[in-house]
């Protein structure tokens, strides 16, 4: 079964009516510095204000000890699915006032 474009565009709609923050995407990218000629990297922002959600989900591991308990916390970005988002990225979320990598 496939859905039309219209049901398409109405589903995208309610999923972006969830989102609750902005986002700053930014790319670490290569700037050949003019003075010394070598290639130094450089925070640039890509994209500034995108609408997201962001998801948190923590795994407690179930073989913890006394002195040793580990814990994993799970980060999903939801932004739109034009947006090209390279792997090793910064995000800035202005949800809290906090930042994460993505």
């Amino acid at each position: 079964m496939f859905l039309s474009n219209e049901e398409i565009l109405k589903a995208r709609q309610v999923i972006q009516k969830m989102y609750d923050c902005k986002c700053d995407i930014i790319e670490h990218q290569a700037i050949k510095n003019i003075i010394n000629k070598r290639t130094e990297y450089q925070e640039i922002t890509v994209l500034e204000e995108q609408p997201c959600r962001i998801s948190y989900k923590t795994i407690s591991n179930a073989n913890e000890t006394e002195n040793e308990s580990n814990v994993t916390q799970i980060v999903k970005l939801f932004i739109e699915p034009e947006i090209q988002i390279k792997s090793r990225l910064k995000n800035n979320s202005n949800k809290r006032k906090f930042n994460k990598r993505i």
